[in-house]
């Protein structure tokens, strides 16, 4: 038997499968009284989601990181990171079920007539969301819930998100220059998208100026620069991708594509982590098969990962997969990253040794390896260095767990209380061994060979 509410914890948390997706719009068109509970609980969700303040830093405020004094950070302001929108997904969820009409009358005024759900006959998707938009005209409506037609749409700066009839659903991210071409294709001239496509919306059609990405009931995103190159990512499941000369092929999670005017031009494949989201206004940016001596470790710091002494980062990192995670986060007591990952992997995170580990670090099955890495900063002014051992400024902590199988995972904030001396931690990834694939992690598995 179904559990309802699970389902619907599932879809507000973003953590739905496309299965389960499927199981949820099944249910919605049978049950009026769970189409309400899921509108209201949409509404209390967006609420709750609403940020208030965040917490930021500078390169130049770490003085007080190294000397132990209290930081002043200042105000940023809120940024929406890739993640489909629970409450403007629902809305058009129950529209494309054909129950807006049901969901009016069940209010206290059942003579009450119900709107129309299509403002026209070409009316092919919804406007489910946007954070910050400004659009290049007015061709389009740009309100919450409104329908569109096939056409063009300007996005010059922030999100937006269209859900087509199909079920299909793509972010933008200004600026971007798109266009809904039918109830299930659409096409991407200039800009940044993802596409979330469930079974029900198998076949959702993407094309760019460089061929075109057909959707095989998964997630993907697409960039396109039009004097260079389209980029595909496939985060999860499978597509097919049609190269200007009417090359057909298939790609898979952790898969990577570009293509240009004369076709494929390259293909990197097992990459392992394919995406990573945050609720903070900071970026967060993926390193592939990158983690070695000297490498970038924060997307706002020029500090760099190294070896703790003179034989250098454990073997086992060597390679990895990781994330430059923003040292301007330290402070932020709500921060939540999640990273996707392609298939099983065994996952990292480093822990600065000069504050408690986190509650939720063993909370979610994390266990300490022993093994240890450092952060050089380049303290008081000085450069930094090169090669293992050589200006440590912090020591981290490396601590693992096994994921057997694809899927998100997410991380907390790095102290719950104020801590001069705190420092964002780092996140890792390597394949996980074919003979290991539980989650339950012990010292001895570590150990390098």
């Amino acid at each position: 038997m179904i559990d309802h509410a699970e389902l619907i914890s599932e879809y507000l948390d973003d953590r739905i499968t496309a299965a389960r997706f499927d199981d949820l719009q099944t249910v919605l068109r049978s049950d009026p009284a769970l189409r309400r509970q899921l509108l209201d609980r949409a509404v209390i969700d967006q609420h709750l989601r609403e940020p208030i303040s965040l917490t930021t830093g500078s390169e130049s405020d770490d003085s007080a990181w190294w000397n132990g004094y209290n930081e002043v950070d200042s105000q940023s302001p809120a940024h929406h990171s890739w993640r489909w929108q629970p409450v403007a997904a629902m809305a058009a969820l129950i529209c494309l079920v054909g129950l807006i009409g049901l969901i009016t009358t069940t209010t206290n005024s059942p003579q009450q007539p119900a709107p129309a759900a299509v403002q026209g006959p070409s009316a092919v998707a919804l406007l489910t969301n946007s954070h910050g938009a400004v659009f290049a005209d007015d061709s389009q409506p740009t309100s919450l819930g409104g329908r569109l037609s096939a056409g063009p749409i300007r996005l010059v700066s922030g999100t937006a998100q269209v859900m087509f009839d199909s079920t299909a659903v793509v972010d933008l991210v200004g600026p971007c220059e798109f266009e809904i071409v039918g109830p299930n294709r659409g096409q991407l001239r200039h800009g940044e998208v993802r596409a979330f496509v469930p079974t029900a919306a198998s076949g959702f059609t993407l094309a760019t100026p460089h061929g075109s990405i057909v959707d095989l009931g998964t997630a993907f995103e697409v960039t396109v620069d039009p004097p260079n190159d389209t980029i595909v990512r496939v985060i999860e499941g499978r597509v097919a991708v049609l190269d200007i000369n009417g090359l057909n092929r298939n790609f898979l999670a952790g898969d990577e594509v570009s293509l240009n005017d004369q076709g494929i031009a390259s293909v990197r494949q097992n990459l392992l982590i394919v995406d990573v989201e945050s609720n903070s206004g900071h970026e967060y940016t993926i390193e592939h098969h990158a983690l070695n001596e000297d490498a970038p470790a924060h997307s706002d710091r020029n500090y760099q990962w190294n070896g703790l002494d003179d034989s250098g980062m454990p073997a086992a990192l060597h390679g990895a997969d990781y994330v430059r995670t923003a040292m301007s986060d330290k402070n932020k007591y709500d921060l939540h990253v999640t990273v996707t990952l392609s298939r099983p992997a065994r996952l990292y995170v480093f822990l600065s040794d000069r504050c408690p580990v986190p509650t939720w670090v063993t909370e979610q099955g994390f266990v300490d390896t022993g093994w240890k890495i450092g952060l050089d900063a380049a303290a008081g002014g000085k450069p930094l260095a090169i090669g293992p051992g050589q200006s440590i400024d912090v020591p981290y902590t490396i601590w693992a767990m096994n994921v057997p199988e694809a899927g998100r995972v997410t991380f907390g904030p790095v102290q719950a209380e104020p801590n001069p001396q705190a420092g964002t931690y780092g996140i890792a990834a390597t394949p996980l061994p074919e003979n290991d694939e539980t989650t339950g992690l012990s010292k001895p598995a570590l150990q390098p060979q």
